[in-house]
């Protein structure tokens, strides 16, 4: 009788082993991966990351001065001048001296640029590549069904889709590491830029992934977003780590409002860069939430009401901390940082009405509801304050009431600090920068009730209308004026009328009466244009109802 065999299982290689773990940790990622890692891409990944840094590497050294004497020029930017010449030395052999620091440093910065660009461009052009080829697939309704959580999907998703672009970065890592360090730039300040850079990724991944949601299927205009986005954000870091570490403390504390909350944020690199990580971490955190919601329901607003009350008042901290312990900046540059304030509050007002504003579907469908309830019973005692409740919090209730209240606690607010520098200000300054701030505000309710009623429009361009509307309202008059030679000098009153913030442009010369009226024709404006507002949702609910009975 022939004995029995067993056949073993047949052992799985290391590169397996890696797979199956990363597939018990996030099973989105390991499909990601599976697409991506080929030897084709993998090759062609690290080969144009090694022909880019030596692409880098010759053209910098084309910028190197000449050896010989004959050659060399008697100034250069990568040569170490004479300190009384400025002209270029030479050694005991007669070779000019480089400084190789400088050079190095140059060439460190520029890479490390290019890092930054190559990796969020890069990542976002194939997150938004890869969303719309899944929606467009049916794929992304599959992942829908799937009992992997809507946040595992999307870090799966960040972490394996540019991972071709991570390998590229990758290989490049210890040319940059090397120049760094030649160019004397420390460990810890090497550290730091790479934390920055993988902070700013997850950003505008995060964003990418979120237009992506909202239906944008251009991966092209999600780069080009970004690409502006990202410009100043390098120029940020290219101040932050060019300067050298004895220098850092004497530059930053040169600019006065570097203190928050009474915090020096200048004392060191590392306490900066942690500040900066904060806020950016923070914002990360709120576009994460409108990726989760916007997953798990396309029609839903991208944050729910009471998510807005604390972004409002983290904006609200974030500058009061700055300006609140400066009175001798409030004296000399008071018109500049109340027309600051008032353009954070403007970005922040649109953006609420964006965020918050539901679909017309869910607004008539709220409308309906409570249509019928104040039919059915117009006396119960808890029917006005249900309906109070529901538009501070509400999913499907129109912002108005929400914006409002946000937009009154950050007039309080700034109301409070200005009260509170009344010592500070320049004689005659106090009230008016008083009426400065109720007039801002006033502005911003009515530009909030205007846009509202633009994206309620039955009107397929109505997001086109929002953009015109915003243009009419903040650009065009200051263009009409400056055009018709008003100056803001001799016509303050004008241009606090009908310009947003018009009276930072010249306290000296608006007067209170203009201020007055400034906020009494901004008011009436958006009383009219709240009433016509709701008018317009009641009558959105009637007629919805009177089809609902007519069946």
């Amino acid at each position: 009788m022939a004995p029995s065999t067993s056949t073993a299982p047949p052992r799985q290689s290391n590169l397996d082993r890696a797979l199956d773990a990363i597939g018990n940790f996030n099973p989105q990622l390991l499909r990601e991966l599976k697409g991506q890692l080929k030897p084709r891409n993998l090759s062609l990944a690290i080969g144009l990351s090694i022909v880019a840094q030596g692409m880098l590497y010759f053209v910098f050294k084309g910028y190197l001065p000449a050896i010989d004497r004959p050659f060399a020029p008697s100034h250069h930017s990568y040569c170490i001048e004479d300190p009384n010449t400025y002209e270029c030395t030479f050694d005991a052999n007669g070779l000019v001296q480089i400084d190789w620091v400088s050079w190095w440093s140059h060439l460190s910065y520029t890479l490390g640029a290019g890092l930054i660009v190559v990796l969020v461009l890069g990542g976002v052009y194939q997150l938004i590549a890869n969303y719309a080829k899944e929606r467009q697939t049916g794929t992304l309704d599959f992942l829908r069904l799937t009992p992997q959580t809507g946040d595992r999907i999307f870090l799966g998703k960040m972490l394996g889709v540019p991972a071709m672009v991570y390998l590229a970065v990758l290989a490049a890592i210890p040319f940059h590491a090397v120049a760094s360090l030649s160019a004397q730039i420390s460990p810890l300040n090497i550290g730091l830029f790479y934390v920055s850079a993988i902070e700013i990724a997850v950003l505008f991944f995060c964003g990418a992934m979120l237009i992506a949601c909202l239906g944008i299927n251009q991966a092209w205009l999600g780069v080009l977003v970004s690409a502006s986005a990202l410009y100043p954000i390098c120029g940020l870091l290219f101040v932050l780590f060019a300067i050298p570490e004895e220098f850092f403390g004497e530059f930053a504390n040169s600019i006065e409002l570097f203190k928050w909350w009474g915090v020096p944020l200048a004392q060191s690199r590392f306490v900066m860069m942690s500040f900066c990580w904060l806020w950016t971490g923070i914002a990360t955190y709120w576009v994460w939430q409108s990726l989760g919601r916007q997953f798990r329901n396309s029609k839903a607003t991208l944050l729910a009401k009471t998510q807005t009350y604390w972004i409002t008042g983290q904006i609200t901290v974030f500058w009061l901390g700055f300006v609140a312990s400066y009175p001798d900046a409030v004296r000399r540059d008071g018109d500049a940082i109340l027309y600051a304030i008032a353009f954070a509050y403007l970005f922040v007002t649109v953006a609420l009405v964006l965020v918050l504003m539901p679909g017309r579907q869910s607004l008539q469908d709220w409308a309906r509801y409570h249509h019928v309830s104040a039919a059915q019973d117009t006396t119960a005692p808890g029917t006005r304050r249900s309906l109070w409740s529901d538009l501070l919090v509400g999913e499907k209730s129109p912002p108005i009431v929400a914006i409002a209240l946000q937009l009154g606690v950050a007039c309080l607010v700034c109301l409070g600090w200005v009260l509170s520098m009344g010592s500070s200000w320049n004689v005659g300054m106090g009230g008016k920068a008083v009426g400065i701030v109720i007039a801002m505000f006033v502005s911003l309710l009515m530009l909030s009730n205007l846009l509202q009623h633009v994206l309620h429009w039955k009107f397929k361009q109505r997001h086109l209308m929002f953009v015109v509307s915003l243009f009419f309202l903040l650009a065009l008059p200051p263009l009409v004026l400056s055009a018709a030679e008003i100056s803001t000098v001799h016509a303050a009153n004008l241009w606090s009328l009908f310009v947003f913030a018009g009276g930072t442009f010249s306290m000296a010369n608006v007067t209170i009466a203009g201020l007055l009226g400034t906020i009494g024709w901004q008011l009436a404006t958006a009383a009219l244009l709240a009433n016509t507002f709701k008018r317009s949702v009641q009558k959105l609910g009637e007629s919805d109802v009177r089809q609902l009975v007519g069946r």
